[in-house]
């Protein structure tokens, strides 16, 4: 994964754009020559959705044809995913990845796409921090204090995902595993429902992107407990790493984003939207919104996406295991 570097910026898209504008020996017609979409296997509302909406609007700008967004939510982003695996792949049909992909091939007994061979990697686009978070009427303050509630009794406080096998259910588990703490699963369909139920006490505690709990834990309808982070982040200044808080460094990992399009899509509009990603991630505006929603660029080249992903699916299947999930 490298980051954008501005110093770099101007030359490299030179020549990252060069062969994009290779002309499609299929259509006749300049590449894009209609709208793209983007399908996002979340619903709207979370950090997904928001990292999708900004880049497709930056994007949109300079591809001059527009990237509209389709959420596409359910079964821990496979109902998306799928969608896109199966598009025709000429360019026009995007998935934003989202780190549960690596995961879904341990937590799914068969999934109808290849993880690996399906997709076309772009690039990756982002990386976002966890936090764990409880409504207001749970009498913790901290982790400790959230285990010893949990520990007392095991069981009656439930916590809400966004879905079975996504990076929030096992983190919060892999943390449960740790603490030698028992909470109840609820999986809800997207980041935005499992947010907006704890929010109303529906559940007691979530795993939320930073994006969509910043809003909350500002104006007190959610309680900020610990950051899935290595060093504690410039939104939430106060609040502890996990490790800090004593709930395992390695617990609470953080998720990333990134574009991907059907296998077999021509390397030349792989190279023209991975060019338009750099240019938008390295504008100023989209660097200032990241970071108040609690995002970081992470721009990268195609194959260093599907470096990442090949690794992920590895380390989420001894995870797995280890936490004894049952693949469904």
């Amino acid at each position: 994964m490298s980051y954008v570097s501005r110093r770099t910026f101007t030359a490299s898209l030179f020549s990252t754009l060069v062969p994009a504008f290779k002309v499609s020996a299929q259509t006749g017609a300049a590449y894009p020559d209609r709208p793209i979409k983007l399908v996002v296997p979340f619903p709207p509302g979370g950090g997904s959705d928001f990292l999708a909406r900004l880049l497709a609007q930056k994007m949109t700008d300079t591809l001059r044809q527009s990237i509209i967004v389709d959420n596409k939510p359910g079964a821990a982003s496979t109902i998306g995913t799928d969608a896109v695996a199966k598009a025709a792949p000429d360019g026009y049909t995007l998935l934003l990845v989202v780190r549960d992909m690596g995961i879904n091939p341990s937590t799914h007994a068969s999934l109808p796409f290849d993880t690996l061979k399906s997709f076309a990697w772009i690039g990756m686009a982002a990386v976002g921090h966890y936090v764990l978070v409880v409504n207001p009427s749970v009498p913790a303050n901290s982790v400790a204090e959230l285990a010893a509630l949990a520990k007392a009794k095991p069981g009656s406080m439930s916590y809400g995902s966004l879905g079975i096998g996504s990076l929030g259910h096992i983190n919060v588990e892999a943390m449960k595993q740790r603490l030698g703490i028992d909470l109840l699963h609820v999986p809800y369909r997207g980041a935005g429902p499992a947010l907006n139920a704890t929010v109303s006490g529906e559940v007691a505690v979530t795993l939320a992107a930073i994006t969509g709990a910043l809003g909350f834990i500002r104006d007190g309808r959610l309680r900020a407990l610990a950051v899935g982070s290595e060093t504690r982040i410039s939104q939430l200044p106060d609040v502890p790493t996990i490790g800090e808080a004593g709930g395992g460094a390695d617990t609470l990992l953080p998720t990333f984003w990134g574009f991907a399009a059907p296998a077999g899509t021509p390397q030349p509009f792989i190279e023209r939207i991975n060019a338009e990603l750099k240019r938008a991630l390295a504008l100023p505006d989209v660097e200032e919104k990241l970071t108040q929603n609690g995002l970081v660029a992470a721009y990268s080249t195609p194959g260093a996406l599907g470096t990442a992903m090949a690794n992920d699916i590895a380390h989420f299947s001894k995870l797995v295991k280890s936490i004894g999930i049952t693949p469904q």
